[in-house]
């Protein structure tokens, strides 16, 4: 009966793992934004492309051991590959439409985020991560 019990609390604990690995992320990627655009005076859109591209490098690395506690295999390697291209052209696309919009920085990332986290999430789960 414990078995079956943790074998049914196995895919909430792992949301639970993903949407805490995400924060942490999404940490960093608040803190760069700010500190790119605010400080620094870089072009809204260009802090966001750049931010986010580290943001999927250290993604890659959290996902992998903290989230799903898979070994590392080069054809994951290909898949998260595609899913990120496919993922940053969508966040850059609608990140670009909110900032054009005259939506603020800070809140059209944040928005951006909170659109493509389930979708995310399921990709990762069913596709990248297997």
């Amino acid at each position: 009966m414990l078995q079956t019990v943790l074998a049914a609390l196995r895919p909430r604990v792992r949301l639970v793992k993903y949407a805490a690995t995400s924060l942490a992320v999404y940490v960093y990627i608040f803190a760069a934004l700010y500190a790119l655009v605010s400080w620094a005076g870089m072009p809204e859109l260009m802090a966001y492309v750049l931010v986010y591209a580290g943001a999927y490098l250290l993604e890659y690395t959290a996902t992998l051991r903290l989230v799903f506690a898979v070994q590392h295999r080069w054809r994951m390697v290909v898949k998260y590959g595609v899913y990120v291209a496919g993922f940053f052209g969508i966040n850059t696309a609608l990140y670009a439409a909110l900032i054009r919009e005259e939506v603020h920085y800070l809140l059209a990332a944040f928005l951006v985020a909170l659109v493509l986290m389930p979708a995310r999430y399921l990709v990762n789960k069913h596709w990248v991560y297997r």
